[in-house]
């Protein structure tokens, strides 16, 4: 079963591929119009009151240097490995790049997988970075955890039940949350 997935699913990859390529700009379009279109939607004009440390304003002609610290485009990626490296050098090494370079972070919050207290560690590091996140998933039916009764309105109840335990915990910290991930099975038997 595994390998015809992914047999079809490769084909279907190179067949979409094959089938956009020939409608795709070449890259020295993109390129000639990235110009217009970050004038366009990423500048603005600003006029900026230089002033020193006492408030007085700077002589005009001072150079000077301005520098982005942040952002409001997220970017990020899934945030599972922090911490769980073997040794302290790449757990510290993992958080300091990963920091360094993204201002977004997905949580995990698989039901089969649950781990309240890791993702109250992830949640103080984020916070710590001034890193937003996302929860990912409340719902979805991968894989259940082996307790979940199979009669269907009662594992409903009880997913329910969970999506408002998690969302009571931690909705306050994690503004946004994938709700239902991939809602339909290609081998669910019910």
């Amino acid at each position: 079963m595994f390998f015809r997935v992914l047999t079809i699913g490769l084909s279907l990859l190179f067949w979409l591929k094959a089938s956009f390529a020939a409608n795709l700009l070449s890259s020295e379009e993109v390129i000639r119009g990235a110009t217009d279109r970050i004038q366009k939607y990423r500048t603005t004009e600003v006029t900026l009151a230089l002033v020193d440390n006492n408030g007085d304003p700077i002589p005009e002609g001072t150079p000077v240097e301005i520098e982005q610290v942040e952002h409001e485009f997220l970017f990020g990626c899934n945030l599972y490995p922090l911490g769980q490296f073997g040794d302290r050098w790449k757990n510290e090494s993992y958080a300091h790049h990963w920091a360094d370079l993204f201002n977004y972070a997905t949580l995990p919050f698989y039901w089969w997988a649950d781990d309240p207290e890791r993702n109250r560690e992830r949640i103080a590091w984020c916070q710590r970075y001034g890193i937003e996140m996302k929860g990912h998933p409340l719902a979805w039916n991968y894989q259940d955890p082996d307790w979940l009764p199979d009669n269907l309105s009662e594992a409903m109840d009880l997913q329910m039940k969970r999506i408002d335990e998690v969302l009571s915990e931690f909705g306050d910290d994690i503004p946004y949350w994938d709700v239902v991930n991939e809602p339909t099975k290609f081998d669910r038997e019910d």
